[in-house]
């Protein structure tokens, strides 16, 4: 005689069990939001969800990306409008120089004051944001390499450096006029070194060719030509100079160009062979790498994507700057007579002429106020680019939103069905298992 076993308590076990399996999923899911916990709840659902939160994060960075970038444009807002006042208190105090009252000594005064002023525009052109300059020209650097090195190793050194950056376009110096010459000295002071620059006559002795940087693409790519001869040569249609006393000399096949701090005066330029083995202090150890700075990339798009933002430059020496004008060097005006003054007075803010003329439309008042309609065209941009990603982050977050998270009003109600049914289930189970019990005992007797 066996013992009777009801299939009732069994199938009432697997009822329970369920409704424990259920009620603890309703659990989890209320406590983490997430409708989908394990790939097999919704494997569609997740794969959907997975890009979904993936293109939202990245519109995130873009987005913070952007407002970095307005954050660069406005500080570049307010140092030219910072500049564009101190331009006005330089045209107020040249005005007050030219009054035929005031003697020598009150014009040294505001003098003092002017120069003061100058110093800080030119100040202010080289602030950077997180290292990156707010006013992006053109910039000088050198390079002391700590040993002797060759014309030909320096170009490569720039060339690879230029191969490497994608953004900038750097190449050996080309000094051009006595203004950049001047912006050279300012951005990095007395060179110390004797330094290579991009310039040679090894396509014909004597034929002096800026080789390097856009000049380097001129006149089918021979460079721009700049002096013809020796030390008693001339200059190219009144192209800039800076030779040395006595140089070129072409002493001993002196093909390439170098800024030397042996010649006379110092500063000026020398003629040198491309070796790396020359005495007499003439060797150079290094070489002055010019660039021209691109537009600043901005990521606007989930997928990288970038536009440029429009560079802003005012005293780099290039068309468009302040005082961009022949013979011009912003860093010379002054007040000391009345006469200087006058002059300083056209430079800053115009001579108001019809036709407009040169010192109308590079004035430095003018320069800087189409800068900041430049700035402000550049924020606008920004703007838009902002608007557009938060709008379309909160899509990508909406569609997600949809896909992956839960619905709360509805898992509650199934929380509370699923629990009633667990409860419900264990007292149908106790009843079951009692019922068994008895049929059991009765079977066996």
């Amino acid at each position: 005689m066996g013992l009777y076993t009801d299939s009732i308590s069994t199938s009432v076990a697997f009822k329970v069990n369920e409704a424990q399996r259920d009620t603890d999923r309703n659990l989890r899911r209320l406590s983490s939001g997430d409708r989908i916990l394990r790939p097999e709840d919704d494997a569609g659902a997740l794969q959907v969800a997975m890009k979904m939160d993936s293109s939202r994060k990245r519109s995130d960075a873009a987005l913070l990306g952007l407002q970095n970038a307005r954050s660069y444009t406005e500080a570049q807002d307010q140092a030219l409008d910072v500049v564009g006042q101190l331009f006005t208190r330089l045209s107020e105090l040249a005005t007050l120089a030219t009054d035929a009252t005031k003697n020598s000594s009150d014009r040294s005064g505001y003098n003092y004051e002017f120069q003061n002023l100058v110093q800080e525009i030119q100040r202010i052109d080289l602030q950077e944001f997180n290292d990156i300059r707010l006013f992006r020209g053109t910039t000088y650097k050198l390079f002391d390499v700590a040993a002797n090195i060759k014309w030909t190793d320096a170009k490569a050194a720039v060339d690879a450096q230029n191969a490497a950056d994608t953004l900038n376009y750097h190449y050996l110096a080309t000094i051009t006029s006595q203004s950049e010459q001047d912006e050279i000295a300012r951005q990095i002071g007395d060179v110390g070194i004797n330094a290579w620059l991009g310039g040679q006559d090894t396509a014909v002795e004597g034929e002096w060719r800026w080789t390097e940087g856009p000049e380097g693409d001129e006149d089918g790519g021979q460079g721009r030509l700049f002096w013809t001869g020796t030390s008693g040569g001339s200059a190219v249609g009144g192209a800039y100079q800076n030779w040395g006393t006595g140089e070129p000399n072409n002493s001993g096949d002196e093909d390439y160009l170098q800024i030397s701090q042996a010649s006379s005066p110092t500063g000026s330029w020398n003629d040198l062979p491309d070796r790396d083995t020359m005495g007499a202090g003439y060797q150079p150890r290094g070489y002055v790498r010019e660039t021209e700075e691109g537009n600043l990339p901005i990521a606007y798009h989930e997928d990288g994507s970038t536009f440029g933002l429009s560079k802003i430059s005012y005293t780099s020496g290039r068309e468009g700057d302040v005082l961009y004008l022949p013979n011009e060097l912003f860093s010379s005006m002054n007040v000391n007579t009345i006469a200087d003054a006058t002059r300083a007075i056209e430079l800053i803010t115009g001579k108001n002429q019809q036709p407009e003329t040169d010192e109308d439309r590079f004035s430095a008042l003018s320069v800087i106020a189409r800068l900041r309609a430049q700035v402000g065209a550049n924020l606008s941009r920004l703007g838009s680019e902002i608007e557009h990603l938060t709008r379309k982050r909160d899509n990508f977050e909406a569609a997600h939103s949809r896909t992956a998270d839960l619905d709360v009003a509805l898992e509650s109600t199934r929380f509370q069905r699923n629990s009633a049914k667990l409860e419900f289930g264990a007292a149908m189970l106790a009843q079951a298992n009692g019922l068994s019990l008895q049929t059991s005992v009765m079977n066996f007797i």
